[in-house]
């Protein structure tokens, strides 16, 4: 989910658990964007230097591995 007012990126795990985790984001071309570790279902990630547009968001952790799109706007 994307807040354009507080320019954040609530990034949401209903999968993950109080494992490390870590989160890659990438661009529609393929282009590294961001890559953060947390630990638990949830992080924020400032998204003020993201360009509107789409981003793939990847989660990987010991056992579990989720991708999803978002749109900044």
């Amino acid at each position: 989910t994307y807040n354009g007012s507080d320019q954040q990126l609530m990034i949401f795990c209903y999968e993950c658990n109080n494992e490390n985790y870590n989160i890659d984001i990438t661009d529609a071309t393929g282009r590294f964007i961001h890559h953060s570790d947390f630990t638990g279902n949830n992080v924020i990630i400032n998204a003020d230097q993201f360009a509107k547009g789409y981003y793939f968001i990847r989660i990987s952790g010991n056992e579990n591995k989720v991708t999803s799109k978002v749109l900044i706007y």
